[in-house]
């Protein structure tokens, strides 16, 4: 009566397993593989539940090595991650960074501490650094828009505004549930460029989304008249 049970609920996992995995086939590839992951974990759970080590125990370590995987790193990657998690709970930026060039230098895949670097580098105002990591980031997670995003601020900081535009645009391209925290960024480098009307509608949608917080209310509302402004002006010197 057990092995029947058994058969009957891994019958309904496998079906429910099949169902959802082809409804995660537009997700990016790292997605997908950390879904995967996921997938093989809760298995691995399932038979252990049931007693079935000899299946559970394989399963499990699958989903932790397909984790890993999916996370892009390496074991070189892994050790510079893990000297620079206590500085980036410290925020000690200065010592991000520092791990961070030395990571630059061989074979270190580390998409979260690139990532990590490029946000230190843009707090400290080192921006040709962030420009570097996020370089890497990119390299090393093409899918995934975060590395894009970063990579636009350096570049905008940096008086590269058509550059800037272009990483934001892939960014919100690669992440269209959540695309509206783009906004705000793309929206100053639209005024930059003096589109002042693209501006505008980047300011508006991402004023009225969940993403504008308030400490964003000022920023918004500053570039919303600055818009506002620079297009009365234009209209002037046009008449």
């Amino acid at each position: 009566m057990l092995s029947l049970s058994i058969l009957i609920v891994l019958a309904i996992a496998l079906f429910s397993i099949t169902y959802f995995c082809k409804g995660i086939e537009s997700l990016p590839s790292f997605r997908k593989a950390n879904l995967k992951g996921c997938i093989a974990f809760v298995l691995a759970i399932f038979f252990f539940v049931f007693n079935l080590p000899t299946i559970g125990t394989p399963l499990f370590l699958l989903s932790m090595w397909m984790t890993f995987i999916s996370s892009g790193m390496n074991f070189r990657g892994l050790k510079c991650l893990a000297r620079a998690l206590p500085s980036a709970k410290s925020k000690n930026h200065a010592q991000v960074i520092s791990i961070c060039d030395e990571a630059l230098n061989g074979d270190t895949r580390a998409p979260a501490l690139f990532a990590m670097g490029a946000e230190s580098a843009i707090f400290m105002n080192q921006f040709e650094k962030s420009l570097a990591f996020s370089n890497r980031l990119v390299l090393l997670t093409s899918s995934e828009p975060r590395g894009y995003f970063l990579r636009g601020i350096a570049q905008y900081q940096m008086g590269n505004f058509e550059q800037s535009l272009h990483d934001i645009n892939q960014a919100i391209s690669l992440e269209s549930k959540q695309s509206d925290a783009f906004k705000l960024e793309r929206a100053r480098t639209k005024f930059a460029l003096q589109d002042y009307s693209g501006a505008l509608e980047d300011l508006n949608t991402f004023a009225s989304s969940t993403f504008c917080k308030k400490e964003f209310k000022g920023i918004v509302d500053t570039l919303h008249s600055d818009c506002l402004l620079a297009m009365k002006d234009k209209e002037n010197f046009r008449n």
